[in-house]
């Protein structure tokens, strides 16, 4: 599994910023997409990193 996020813009997902979170298979395949998966785990964790429009690496 590789999750991946994408900013949008526009009207999708106001509330964070315009990002969309996918989870894909290893050969790319979008597994699922959305402003909110893992029941706004990802929204949570990186709106710590607000000053940095979400981005951050580990």
């Amino acid at each position: 599994m590789v999750t991946a996020m994408v900013k949008r813009g526009g009207d999708f997902n106001p509330n964070n910023r315009g990002w969309e979170w996918l989870i894909l298979d290893t050969d790319g395949k979008i597994l699922q997409r959305g402003g909110d998966l893992f029941d706004n785990a990802c929204n949570g964790c990186h709106e710590k990193n607000y000053a940095e429009d979400y981005v951050f690496t580990k």
